[in-house]
């Protein structure tokens, strides 16, 4: 979501900018980047998430993101009232680890909390864990699954569908070039057949 409403798409930014400014009492709120280096980043961009729901539903249904025919399949998961029910209950149910990285983050004594927390995550987790089988089993569908695939549309460019140039040579197949062009005199020696 941060690739397509966030830094890299102008157009779906500016949209998603004006829609998080009204949602959030004229204040600009954007996407958290996921850090490896922060204790919880990935956790803490989650929430950030979740808080931008409407921002980000009201930014799909505007006239001016449907006039660009683009991003259909992230926009069906982002539609798709069980992708908000499992980010919830992840949020949920996992909000007492984060709390417990965060306290590793931090610069201060605070082995009260940590043990507060690790109760809580020890107290949290099984009583969530129901909830979160079954809500994922009816989101995880195949039209879902598609739509979260790697190479889905957020991380392609507006023309691009792959790496390969016009010869169909893929620059990282470097090493294989004799197999690339071995393989291609065999296609059209069946075409001459």
């Amino acid at each position: 979501m941060r690739n397509i409403f966030g830094s890299t798409r102008h157009s779906p930014k500016a949209m998603f900018e004006k829609y998080s400014r009204q949602h959030n009492k004229g204040i600009f709120l954007g996407f958290i980047k996921p850090s490896e280096c922060r204790m919880a980043g990935e956790h803490i961009a989650l929430l950030r998430l979740l808080r931008l729901k409407d921002a980000l539903r009201s930014t799909i249904m505007s006239k001016e993101f449907i006039d660009l025919r683009i991003f259909h399949g992230d926009c069906n998961v982002l539609m798709n009232p069980d992708f908000w029910n499992v980010l919830f209950v992840m949020c949920r149910a996992l909000y007492a680890p984060m709390r417990v990285l965060r306290l590793a983050g931090q610069k201060v004594p605070a082995m009260d909390k940590l043990y507060y927390y690790v109760m809580q995550t020890d107290r949290m987790l099984p009583m969530y864990i129901a909830d979160a089988e079954k809500i994922t089993a009816k989101f995880f569908s195949g039209q879902t699954m598609v739509a979260m695939e790697p190479n889905s549309s957020a991380g392609l460019g507006n023309n691009d569908t792959s790496d390969e140039d016009e010869d169909g040579y893929n620059e990282d197949d470097g090493d294989n070039f004799g197999e690339v062009l071995a393989s291609s005199d065999d296609e059209d020696s069946d075409d001459d057949q």
